[in-house]
């Protein structure tokens, strides 16, 4: 009750565009409302998301009908207002669109293979504040960040930040070490992943590397090197 007391207050013309064509739409929830986000495939495992995935009917470009999938992603340390409100929010959207979409419900560690198809995802500690509680600040610039990389069977790229050290580290793993100047990549021995990289590294400048780089630039404000 108290997460549709606040949520009613949300605009109506909220949804208006959402859905209007091909793509994916991306809207963290703050403060019991849907803020709009960059479709970069970052999630904080302190907030909750709604996604759409919209395409053509049955994958014809011509056609003029629409099919959606629509998700609502958890992170573990998310808020129950919090995993409310997308709840909630992720019925509107549903109803808005005529009760056209499949709805999916993601939990961080458990995403499902559809869900992780639409991006490079990356599942960052953090969040932002929540109407009950708050989340840590980001990391300052004296960092020690290790992300655990690994692939679907797909081969889409999944990174999750883990905590950094010895005892995060799995025999047969990718990790990358991100130090604030530098960033290692360690292969542990026998890295099923390690032939993927290799695959990746034939090309001038890897996804993956793109995907690093882009998040220790955000964090730091200057381009890094891999060593």
């Amino acid at each position: 009750k108290r997460v549709q007391e606040h949520t009613s207050d949300t605009e109506p013309g909220a949804w208006k565009n959402a859905g209007a064509k091909p793509g994916i739409e991306v809207w963290r929830i703050e403060q019991f409302q849907i803020i709009p986000r960059e479709v970069n495939g970052e999630f904080y495992d302190g907030d909750s998301y709604i996604v759409l995935h919209i395409r053509t009917y049955k994958g014809n470009p011509d056609s003029q009908t629409l099919s959606y999938d629509l998700h609502f992603w958890l992170g573990e340390e998310t808020s129950q207002d919090e995993v409310g409100t997308a709840a909630y929010k992720t019925v509107e959207l549903g109803d808005h669109l005529h009760g056209v979409p499949v709805q999916y419900r993601e939990v961080q560690g458990y995403e499902s293979s559809r869900f992780l198809s639409y991006f490079h995802f990356v599942c960052l500690h953090g969040g932002i504040e929540s109407g009950f509680r708050h989340i840590i600040d980001p990391p300052s610039l004296d960092l020690r960040i290790l992300y655990h990389m690994s692939f679907t069977s797909e081969k889409n790229l999944v990174i999750r930040q883990v905590p950094a050290h010895s005892s995060s580290l799995i025999q047969g793993d990718v990790y990358v070490l991100d130090r604030g100047t530098k960033v290692w990549q360690f292969n542990t021995k026998n890295s099923v992943a390690f032939k993927h990289y290799t695959d990746y590294q034939t090309h001038p400048v890897p996804s993956h590397s793109k995907t690093l780089i882009h998040l220790h630039q955000r964090r730091c404000l200057h381009r890094t090197h891999f060593c």
